[in-house]
């Protein structure tokens, strides 16, 4: 438990989870997070994935250390500027 990070969400199941009532008959008090995911800090983004609702999606908690990603190299971008285009004052981008 040392190693593993933040916790990333996406904003609307984080704001369902801060909602999220005991279960108890007339009690109305918040359900708290265990502690081993209290204690981490919590990155609330909309790139994160939701599929479907926010009660079934998805949080990431994992050993970041460990993440590889790659970044894409030799990018070309070309700009087109065809006429219908500039009646909005908008340019599109081929990438």
């Amino acid at each position: 438990m040392d190693r593993i990070g933040g916790v990333v969400m996406h904003p609307l199941l984080w704001s369902t989870l801060a909602k999220t009532k005991t279960g108890m008959s007339s009690d109305n008090t918040t359900l708290l997070a265990p502690d081993a995911v209290c204690d981490r800090p919590t990155f609330v983004t909309t790139a994160a994935p939701l599929t479907g609702s926010p009660q079934s999606t998805t949080a990431f908690i994992t050993d970041w250390s460990d993440l590889l990603f790659g970044v894409r190299q030799d990018l070309q971008v070309r700009i087109l500027n065809e006429a219908f285009m500039a009646s909005n004052l908008q340019i599109a981008a081929l990438v």
